[in-house]
């Protein structure tokens, strides 16, 4: 078929220029082609397979299922409808794996056992001969290539038959105001004459308007242009079908119309976007359902509605007495989020960030103050606006369950709450004296196993800088604990026999005893230990020290020598980065060094080599190699309130140039030599009549660029040339 692909919406010559430009004109695929020839996404084949199958009004945009797809939206619609149709396979009850690449060989899968269920039949090798691409079935597909698959399942399939109601057409015809394929028959009205070509090549002609045939104009049915409805006399409903047209025809005149947000892309982060029109025979536009506008130029500036997420646009295009129109839609999706600061007695508490005009959902954690039971956030809005906000912890006063002090010689206290909270707060050490095991059962929240099963959380305020042996003993119910940065000095029997699953051990703590802390808690507990050059304590028998522990720390430290005396599984914390994402070689001296999540979370500056220490952003860095060849260290150093780590990568600058050795216009020789590199000139040499060969002209050291080494030469005594 001769498919036109000039309009200035296509992208230039496609590898299946036809096959998209006939899926285009379907409405199964866009009209933009600058995603046709990236991989096909799980989404954006869920949503050419709704199209095709023309069910977009039967689809469930509003269950969500999928964290991964906005609910409400014709994404979400698709892929509920690909999921239950059981062409789709999500990744989770959760997620849906909407930017997954596909493979050739599913799509291929898909498509056949289509087929084979819309035909009744069972010979697979059949369609998967006929509906093939010349590429292996674990290669990805992409966009374009999806055309050509969905092409040759509607016009290749066995009993000649089409699987899609939404059928390709186009301009088959010049001229033509309708086209359709139906038993292996192309069908296109042109001139008042209905002519059909199937594909042995024949061209047939049946007179419209006869006893059999009767063709009606879109306007009879008040319906869009593109859906002509071509009518059987002798039966009683219209055929099958949807009609497609590419060229509309009345009065002369050529009709067509179509448009792009910011030039086809699939989402924005701004709230204007451009339309480009693109019309013929049509004079006028109206957006929206808006008052009509000539159209005079393009782009057109637009504004979208400030809420997050998948936006329609219609544009309606009318001639000059408005009896023509057509409107066309299209979508884009807006990326507007904005922040939910909450605080807690003027200190943030947590940050998140939700879309313009959806839901704020529940945080998942609530503040705490000793003496307070909290009374939700003050003027939180359920509906996010367009602005970040900030929002206000309430509390109400409520006394303790118990209260108390350690020992008489410290500030320290605590008190119980009715949530089950046990604070720890004032100042310095929280001990009793001795630090003895019995002494500590003098402590009401430890002594009393009504309150001590109570003991849902431990809150250790700021001020406090040593917690004593056995003084967290036992507290078997407690999932959580919060340790302040004043913290220096932890005591053995620290949380053993809690549920606690995650503990930081914060920075300032340089000395932890592990004797009987941590026992005969969850076998999922994380331990992370913030400080390098902590002191771990573990004077005492073996038996009082815990084993198969899953501890974080720092390479090099007592927390990795720990794990390995004793059978507990270490996970370095250490700052770190990557040169070109870890690429092991480059051609480019300008390189971008990535730092790890580490680093940007536990570390406030960084020098690379002998630099001067710089704050650490969410950035990237960029850094110039020199210019010689070979082999280059990186090191950097990083470095927060406690300690300085180092670490060091290398990555090879492949930075070679050309000498070429000339004589006069003769080149005699080439080499390439990396830059720095020392020249060692070649061994051949060149001649001319009268003259001597000296030496080649090249520098000691390869410069940044090519050189062109001249041949030098000394006069012979007995020649009679002239040196010109």
């Amino acid at each position: 078929m001769d498919i036109e692909t000039e309009d200035e919406n296509y992208r230039e010559a496609p590898s299946y220029a036809d096959e998209v430009k006939i899926m285009s004109d379907c409405g199964v695929m866009p009209q933009i082609y600058s995603m046709y020839n990236k991989p096909l996404t799980k989404i954006e084949f869920a949503k050419a397979m709704v199209r095709a199958m023309e069910v977009q009004l039967y689809i469930d945009k509003e269950t969500s299922r999928y964290t991964d797809i906005t609910a409400g939206t014709f994404s979400n619609g698709c892929a509920n409808y690909v999921v239950e149709a059981g062409w789709i396979t999500p990744n989770s009850d959760t997620v849906f794996g909407a930017n997954d690449v596909m493979t050739y060989g599913e799509v291929q899968d898909i498509i056949v056992s289509m087929c084979l269920e819309a035909e009744g039949a069972a010979d697979q090798d059949f369609y998967k001969s006929n509906i093939m691409l010349n590429k292996n079935v674990s290669d990805t597909i992409t966009y374009e290539e999806l055309a050509s698959i969905l092409l040759q399942a509607a016009t290749s399939t066995k009993e000649g038959r089409y699987i899609f109601q939404n059928i390709p057409c186009g301009i088959i015809f010049e001229g033509s105001i309708s086209t359709r394929l139906e038993y292996n028959t192309w069908m296109a009205a042109l001139n008042g004459k209905l002519k059909t070509y199937d594909n042995s090549g024949e061209l047939d002609e049946i007179i419209v308007n006869d006893e059999e045939w009767e063709l009606y104009d879109a306007d009879l049915f008040e319906i869009e242009d593109d859906e002509i409805k071509l009518v059987v006399n002798n039966y009683d409903q219209v055929i099958s079908g949807y009609y497609s047209t590419y060229d509309i025809v009345k009065d002369g005149k050529t009709y067509k119309a179509d448009f792009t947000i910011n030039d086809g892309a699939s989402e924005t982060n701004s709230k204007t976007v451009s339309l480009k029109l693109s019309a013929e025979g049509y004079t006028k536009y109206s957006i929206g359902g808006g008052a009509y506008k000539a159209i005079t130029s393009s782009p057109v500036s637009y504004n979208l509605d400030s809420k997050h997420g998948e936006q329609s646009i219609s544009v309606t295009f009318a001639n000059d007495d408005l009896s023509k129109t057509k409107t066309v839609t299209r979508t884009i999706k807006l990326n507007n989020l904005h922040k939910v600061i909450y605080k807690a007695d003027g200190k943030e508490f947590a940050t998140v960030e939700v879309g313009c005009g959806l839901t704020i959902p529940v945080l998942d954690k609530t503040p705490l103050k000793e003496g307070y039971a909290f009374d939700g956030w003050e003027n939180l809005p359920e509906i996010m606006p367009d602005n970040d906000i900030t929002v206000n912890a309430k509390f109400i006063v409520e006394p303790p369950v118990a209260a108390g002090t350690f020992s008489a010689k410290h500030k320290a206290k605590w008190s119980l709450s009715k949530d089950g909270t046990l604070y720890i707060s004032g100042t310095g050490s929280a001990s009793v004296n001795g630090n003895e095991m019995n002494a500590c059962f003098d402590l009401d929240y430890l002594f009393d196993s009504e309150k001590r099963e109570m003991v849902k959380k431990v809150v250790v305020g700021e001020g406090i800088t040593e917690l004593g042996d056995y003084v967290l003993y036992e507290l078997y119910n407690a999932e959580e604990i919060t340790l302040p940065s004043t913290l220096t000095k932890i005591g053995e029997g620290f949380m053993k026999g809690s549920s606690v699953k995650n503990v930081i051990i914060p920075a300032n703590v340089i000395s932890f005893n592990f004797n009987w802390s941590f026992e005969k808690c969850p076998a999922d507990l994380e331990i992370y230990f913030m400080y390098k050059d902590i002191n771990l304590i573990t004077e005492a028998h073996d038996l009082n020290l815990p084993r198969n522990l899953n501890l974080r720390g720092y390479s090099g430290s007592e927390v990795e020598t720990y794990a390995a005396e004793n059978n507990c599984t270490f996970n370095a914390i250490d700052p770190d980065f990557a040169i070109n994402n870890g690429t092991e070689s480059t051609t480019d001296k300008n390189v971008k060094i990535s730092l790890n999540d580490y680093a940007k979370n536990d570390f406030k500056q960084y020098k690379i080599n002998d630099g001067e220490y710089t704050n650490i952003d969410a950035n990237d860095i960029d850094f110039v190699l020199d210019n010689a060849d070979g082999e280059k260290a990186i090191s950097i150093t990083f470095k927060n309130d406690n300690f300085e780590m180092a670490k060091v990568h290398k990555i090879i600058f492949n930075n070679k140039h050309k000498i070429t050795y000339l004589s006069g216009d003769t080149i005699i020789d080439e080499a390439t030599v990396g830059c720095g590199a020392k020249i060692k000139a070649t061994d051949k040499i060149a001649s001319k009549e009268g003259y001597t060969f000296l030496k080649w002209d090249v520098p000691e050291i390869m410069p940044d660029s090519d050189v062109v080494a001249n041949a030098i030469f000394v006069k012979n005594a007995d020649s009679e040339q002239l040196d010109t």
